[in-house]
C-alpha cells in the first residue's frame, strides 16, 4: 500500500496528550492503522496517555522510541514551539491541529521546520489519511476507502464531506490531507500535488480550494507539467469580496482571490472545475483514463 508522507512504519509522538483532544484522537489513530509509540506532556513525564509512555520533550521521546513523525494538539499559543521542538528533534513529518495561531509566530517556526527538512501540514488541520496505512490527528477512518485518488483541502470540514463523497462512489484515495485553513500554512497546495504526481499510486488529484490568498492561482500556473489529472472544487462563490468566511484563510481580499477568479484559473490551465462534490465524482469518472489504469498505461509504455 502506497501512499504520500504518511509511509507504513512510521513511528508517531503526539505531543500534548494528555490534552482531551489527544484522548480522544490517539484511539482513532490506533482504528487506523497509525503506529503510535509515544506522547509528551512537559512536566508529566512517566505517566501514561491511553496506553502510551509519556515523556517530557520531543526529544526524549524520540531517543527512547524512535519517533520520526508528530501529531501536534497543542493550544493555539503553544503550536509554534511545538513545531521548532519537533523540528529540533529530527521529526520528519508533524501535523499541527490548533486553528488561529499567531501568524507572527508560526511563520518563523515554519521557515525553522522547512530548514530542517520536517513536512509541516497546519495549522488549523484534521490532519491526513492514508486508508490502509494510517491516520494523524482527526479524519475519520470510517471515511476512507483504499484506491488511488490523491485529496487536499484547506478547508478541514470539506475534506471530510469529500472523502466521504468519494468513499461512499467507490472511488478510494491513496491519501487526503486537511492541508490547513489559516492564512499561513506549513506547505502550499501546489507542493501536495506535486508529490502526488510522483506518486505512482496516485492516479488523480482532487483539490478544494477555497476563496483567499493566492494559493489556488500558484497551483494553476503549475497545472500543466503535472502529468497527473487535476480536479478542482472552489468554495465560496457566494462569499462578498471582503468578508471573511469560516477560518482565517478563507477572505476574498482582491478580485483575483474570488472563487469565480481562481475557478477560471485552473480551468484555462488544464485542471478539470467542478462546482459539487457530486460533480468532482462524475469528472473522476469520466477521465481518459479510469482511475485504477492511468499508471498501469504509463508503465507498459514505457516497457
Amino acid at each position: 500500500m502506497m501512499a504520500i508522507l504518511l509511509k507504513p512504519g512510521a513511528r508517531v509522538v503526539v505531543q500534548n496528550a494528555l490534552s482531551a483532544y489527544g484522548r480522544e484522537m490517539i484511539p482513532l489513530m490506533r482504528e487506523a492503522g497509525t503506529q503510535l509509540v509515544a506522547g509528551v506532556a512537559p512536566g508529566h513525564g512517566g505517566r501514561e496517555a491511553q496506553g502510551l509512555p509519556v515523556f517530557d520533550t520531543v526529544a526524549e521521546a524520540c531517543a527512547a522510541t524512535g519517533a520520526d513523525t508528530s501529531v501536534i494538539y497543542t493550544p493555539p499559543f503553544g503550536v509554534a514551539d511545538a513545531i521548532v521542538e519537533a523540528a529540533a528533534a529530527g521529526i520528519a513529518l508533524a501535523v499541527a491541529a490548533a486553528e488561529h495561531a499567531p501568524v507572527h509566530d508560526v511563520m518563523p517556526a515554519l521557515a525553522f521546520a522547512r530548514e530542517r527538512g520536517m513536512w509541516v501540514v497546519g495549522p488549523n488541520s484534521l490532519g491526513l489519511l492514508s486508508p490502509g496505512v494510517g491516520m494523524l490527528c482527526g479524519l475519520p477512518p470510517a471515511f476512507g476507502l483504499p484506491g488511488r485518488v490523491g485529496l487536499i483541502s484547506r478547508s478541514g470540514t470539506l475534506s471530510i464531506v469529500m472523502l466521504r463523497t468519494l468513499s461512499a462512489a467507490g472511488i478510494g484515495q491513496s491519501t487526503a490531507v486537511s492541508i490547513g485553513g489559516d492564512g499561513v500554512i506549513g506547505r502550499r497546495p501546489v507542493e501536495y500535488v506535486e508529490l502526488f504526481d510522483a506518486d505512482p499510486a496516485t492516479d488523480a488529484v482532487v483539490v478544494v480550494g477555497e476563496i483567499g490568498g493566492g494559493k489556488e492561482a500558484e497551483l494553476a500556473e503549475a497545472t500543466a507539467r503535472f502529468e497527473t489529472p487535476v480536479v478542482a472544487m472552489i468554495v465560496g462563490r457566494s462569499a462578498p469580496q471582503g468578508r471573511r468566511f469560516g477560518h482565517a484563510g478563507a477572505l476574498a481580499g482582491s478580485p483575483a482571490e474570488t472563487a469565480d477568479a481562481k475557478m477560471a484559473l485552473l480551468r484555462e490551465a488544464g485542471a478539470t472545475v467542478c462546482t459539487s462534490p457530486a460533480e468532482v465524482v462524475e469528472a473522476l469518472r469520466g477521465l481518459p483514463a479510469p482511475v485504477g489504469a492511468r499508471r498501469q498505461g504509463r508503465c507498459e509504455a514505457t516497457t
